[in-house]
């Protein structure tokens, strides 16, 4: 028994080292306030769905399809349901800080009309980002 113990802690005792949940922890900093905007996006006419005036103040942008349907986005209006990114149904894309310019979407051609969207906007009022 002492033995299969020995064994055991042999195995466990390294892995259980290797866990450093301080510096394995992923932090995100994506402000201290958040704006949030329900959008209603046309299957026929591309729709902005982040604003750049906006974009530029947020650490972070999220864009929520709130419908049963796929939101294609993307930034060239002309070719979203070809070349766009579907986001979809209740599915939420996530940027980082870093982006800064327009996103558009287009509803998928099944929903017949328009559907809802939620953008948030996590910005920052304490420090330049």
């Amino acid at each position: 028994m002492k033995r299969f113990l020995a064994f055991l802690a042999f195995l466990i005792i390294p892995f259980t080292l290797r866990a450093d949940p301080w510096n394995a922890a992923v932090s995100k900093n994506c402000g201290n306030y958040i704006q949030t905007y329900s959008v209603t996006v046309s299957s026929i006419t591309p729709t902005l769905l982040v604003d750049p005036a906006v974009a530029i103040l947020s650490a972070c942008i999220d864009i929520f399809d709130n419908s049963a349907n796929t939101v294609w986005i993307g930034t060239n209006t002309a070719t979203l349901q070809t070349t766009g990114f579907p986001i979809l149904s209740s599915k939420t894309y996530t940027t980082d800080g870093s982006y800064t310019g327009s996103v558009y979407g287009l509803a998928d051609s099944a929903a017949a009309g328009s559907i809802n969207a939620r953008t948030i906007y996590y910005l920052k009022n304490d420090a330049v980002r």
